[in-house]
């Protein structure tokens, strides 16, 4: 596993709440980069690649999933049905955790050119190839 996925303090404390008052699996999903992470014990992730689709839950068991921005999703899970203030507080985790997960991948390095740019004037005859007595002979 490559992905190293890891959340601030009080992130982790808004999924411990989560997993603590509805006894529920939290997922959190990177729309746009194709991972799931499932949290699994206080401070420990495991990352799954799903770049076409994210599965659904398990056979007998009952999901919630709310956006958290344009890039996270945040998906509870739970074997029988959430109470009734499950969506509020998956809302309230929603907006919480909008300000600790970032909207945006982080840009990627730029590419080295592969030639240095130029330095100034044009090109004359010789890095063309061209022999610098046919440029100025008749024929220009």
């Amino acid at each position: 596993m490559k992905h190293r996925f890891r959340v601030s303090e009080h992130a982790l404390e808004v999924v411990a709440t989560l997993r603590r008052e509805l006894g529920a699996h939290v997922r959190l999903l990177d729309v746009t980069a194709g991972y799931l992470h499932a949290h699994v014990r206080t401070c420990v992730w495991l990352t799954f690649g799903h770049r076409a689709s994210f599965p659904p839950p398990s056979p007998g068991r009952h999901a919630l999933s709310r956006p958290v921005n344009r890039r996270w999703r945040v998906q509870l899970t739970r074997a029988g049905f959430f109470d009734a203030r499950a969506a509020e507080l998956l809302a309230w985790a929603s907006a919480a955790l909008a300000y600790e997960l970032p909207a945006e991948l982080p840009e990627a390095r730029a590419a080295a050119p592969l030639s240095p740019p130029p330095r100034g004037g044009s090109s004359g005859p010789a890095e063309l190839g061209v022999p610098v007595a046919w440029a100025r002979g008749p024929h220009a």
